[in-house]
């Protein structure tokens, strides 16, 4: 982490008691743009599950225009819609391999995570992980110990 985003980390998590403008003109340009990737980021991990959630509506909600949120995550070499699809895949992916569980439908752990087509679902998981969701959630314990295939943290 570097100086500007330990910086605006702490200045976000601390909620500094300044007044906007004084918080603004304390950050120098690369912390604001970094305090702002943090609420961003936090923004998109609580509302995963809402299948609503979108590019626009993130910057609705942190009131930046559609194209710098397109600027900032280009930054890392991706789009908004990219990086809600993959934050949504991996939730799900975390919650097949989580054997408490294996009970839930994996329409409804999809459903959870704002996917609302199975089939799409089913598509884009086979794309990213290489085996249906079916097949990985019954992948073998030692299958996860070896690293051979991604399994949950």
């Amino acid at each position: 982490m570097n100086r500007h985003t330990s910086v605006a980390t702490s200045l976000v998590s601390r909620r500094v008691p300044l007044e906007p403008l004084e918080a603004e003109a304390a950050l120098t340009p690369e912390a604001r743009k970094s305090a702002l990737r943090v609420q961003i980021n936090t923004f998109v991990e609580q509302h995963l599950a809402d299948p609503n959630l979108s590019p626009q509506t993130i910057a609705d909600a942190h009131h930046i225009s559609l194209r710098h949120l397109q600027q900032l995550l280009a930054e890392d070499d991706t789009s908004p819609a990219a990086w809600i699809r993959h934050r949504r895949l991996e939730r799900c992916r975390l919650d097949l391999a989580n054997p408490r569980r294996n009970a839930r439908p994996i329409q409804a752990i999809a459903e959870r995570w704002g996917f609302t087509n199975p089939t799409h679902f089913s598509r884009l998981f086979r794309a990213v992980y290489e085996k249906p969701p079916r097949d990985y959630r019954n992948l073998p314990p030692k299958a996860c110990a070896n690293r051979q295939q991604p399994c949950a943290e």
